[in-house]
């Protein structure tokens, strides 16, 4: 189980088993360690070209950054 910490190095997300995957990335099922609340995390993989980072992983960005639920969490 990984861990994910913020500046201050306090953990605030434990990443558990890998539940999906996708062309930009990997989902992993985690636990919010302030609530103990199960959880989603996606972790994008990062393909460069001669550009940058490829439009299509920008775009998908823009899109779960734009997304407003409270089930979204943002970090």
């Amino acid at each position: 189980m990984d861990q994910t910490s913020d500046s201050n190095n306090r953990s605030i997300f434990m990443i558990d088993d890998k539940i999906g995957s996708g062309s930009f990335g990997d989902v992993y099922k985690g636990v919010h360690e302030g609530t103990k609340e199960p959880i989603a995390i996606k972790k994008f993989k990062v393909f460069k070209n001669d550009y940058g980072i490829s439009p299509e992983i920008l775009r998908e960005i823009i899109i779960l950054r734009n997304l407003d639920h409270e089930n979204i969490i943002r970090y």
